[in-house]
């Protein structure tokens, strides 16, 4: 789960700002305040980890649509002399930490060392913190990642930092008491504590390797530092440092990979929409995914219908259905219809049969039972849709058409051109989902967090219906991202367990509301 995001220097953000996040959270706020670029800087880190460069223009799961337009666009104010900083602090889940410490790595021809770090080690991966900065390097003419810091269980661990032209990275700081390094201090005497802080003074200077012609400070790959120490600990120490430092970039890029985005605005299928051959992670963020994920996945077509059709959800009264169909010529029918009235219906069958199979999903009304193209409805179904199945999906397109679970959602203006009942539903929608997979939600609608504050009302008071959804203070965070002082501001609003703000809305947003009634 990804615990916190903070930005520095990065499009509109200018000094740095820290969003504490939930299960579910909400960004509100004023258009161009922020919001969006909250997102964006998850792209730019996943573009950054998929590509190496830190040059970053578009990111596979944000599509074509979502450009950054590289260093020079996305540096705050285009001032190519601030350094851009973004850091992540999350939870891994505890298979991946066993997978990812446990796998063969390179150590260069030292068959001596361990050539992975024990199981047990895992115990103190629970938290993880990296911090990355990405400085625009004269020397190069081009960004490079000066500097990535690795904290590990709310202890920093070690920092590497790349030279001005990104040719070298260095480990310039380490915590040698941190307790995945320093895993016997229970055990050791006075003069050996003082001789294994001395060793930390040599490890700081241990020369990390880059992959070439990446021009960053991020570990690569699986191989370790070169081996320039005389004493066995002291390698081994070393290995301990590449592994872990390696271990946590596998681990970002792992969060980032389960990351599902969908723009604010969706693409509704035309009339001879056929889903792709090889399934794109990108294309949710049009809409389009959702569309591909349940032509391929029946499962998840009948949970979208299911929270579209039943009152106590959606209750738009539609569902979603494949019509499979076969593609025959035209003059293939003018033979069936007049074999049909000669009695020979049975000779030109096998022609048909030969016909390519096709298939294709319509929209049914359920009170008139007719079939209609989803292009034939009215926006605001052609808009739900691709959210409503972003939650539920339970798997992403991965790198190399891998399959993986789908753990982080991010979704802009959930709420666009749908009917407040709607809102409001999906504000269930998403509780019933947190479990599996976090939100972060981009949003205008009041009536969205208004059921959430009703759902932890309802949880503290025992008094849930049976279709609502339980929910506490914990699993919820409204984060208010506005100007103030010509500089992006982020309040945390506090909720009570009684489903109320702990203080006033900021900014004036449910106060239109007021002011136009009263």
């Amino acid at each position: 789960m990804l615990r916190r995001i903070e930005l520095e220097n990065f499009k509109g953000v200018g000094p740095r700002i820290d969003l504490d996040l939930k299960p579910v959270t909400l960004l509100f706020g004023p258009n161009s305040a922020g919001k969006s670029t909250v997102l964006h800087a998850l792209h730019l880190l996943h573009g950054l980890l998929e590509h190496g460069s830190p040059d970053v223009e578009h990111s596979r799961i944000g599509g074509r649509g979502l450009d950054l337009g590289g260093f020079q666009t996305f540096v705050h104010n285009r001032d190519t002399s601030r350094p851009v900083r973004i850091a992540l602090e999350f939870d891994p889940d505890v298979g991946d930490v066993l997978n990812v410490l446990d796998e063969p790595i390179d150590t260069d021809g030292y068959p001596a060392v361990e050539t992975s770090l024990h199981l047990d080690y895992s115990e103190h991966v629970r938290h993880i913190r990296v911090e990355i900065e990405i400085r625009w390097s004269e020397l190069a003419e081009a960004p490079i990642v000066l500097r990535y810091a690795l904290g590990i269980d709310h202890e920093t661990l070690c920092v590497v930092e790349a030279t001005e032209d990104g040719a070298s990275t260095w480990v310039t700081a380490i915590n040698g008491a941190h307790p995945c390094l320093d895993t016997e201090s229970d055990e050791r005497g006075p003069e050996e504590q003082a001789d294994h802080e001395e060793m930390f003074k040599h490890l700081r200077h241990m020369q990390f390797p880059c992959l070439p012609g990446r021009r960053s400070a991020l570990p690569w790959g699986n191989r370790l530092p070169g081996f320039d120490l005389e004493s066995f600990g002291d390698d081994l120490m070393q290995l301990r440092v590449g592994r872990l430092l390696q271990a946590s970039v596998a681990l970002l890029k792992l969060l980032l990979d389960r990351f599902r985005y969908v723009g604010p605005i969706r693409q509704c299928p035309p009339r001879a929409y056929q889903p792709p051959r090889r399934r794109d992670e990108g294309r949710w963020a049009d809409g389009l995914g959702a569309w591909d994920a349940m032509s391929a996945n029946p499962t998840l077509r009948g949970e979208v219908s299911d929270w579209l059709r039943l009152p106590e959800r959606c209750g738009t009264g539609y569902r979603v259905e494949e019509f499979e169909y076969r593609e025959v010529p035209s003059y293939a029918w003018t033979h069936v219809y007049v074999a049909s009235a000669m009695g020979e219906l049975v000779k030109t069958f096998p022609d048909f049969d030969r016909a390519p199979r096709r298939s294709r999903l319509v929209m049914v009304d359920e009170a008139k039972q007719l079939e209609l193209a989803p292009c034939e409805l009215g926006e605001g179904i052609s808009q739900v849709v691709p959210v409503i199945a972003a939650a539920l999906a339970t798997e992403n397109d991965g790198p190399d058409g891998k399959r993986i679970a789908t753990r982080l959602v991010a979704i802009e203006q959930p709420e666009l051109h749908i009917h407040p009942r709607v809102q409001v539903a999906l504000g269930d929608l998403f509780l019933a989902n947190m479990g599996e997979r976090q939100f972060l939600l981009e949003t205008h609608s009041e009536h969205l967090v208004l059921r959430m504050l009703r759902r932890i009302r309802e949880t503290t008071e025992g008094s849930l219906p049976p279709e609502g959804q339980r929910c506490t203070v914990d699993d919820v965070a409204v984060l208010y991202i506005h100007q103030l002082e010509g500089a992006v501001a982020v309040k945390n609003l506090g909720i009570s367990p009684d489903g109320d703000f702990l203080e006033d809305w900021p900014g004036g947003f449910f106060e239109e509301r007021a002011r136009e009634i009263f």
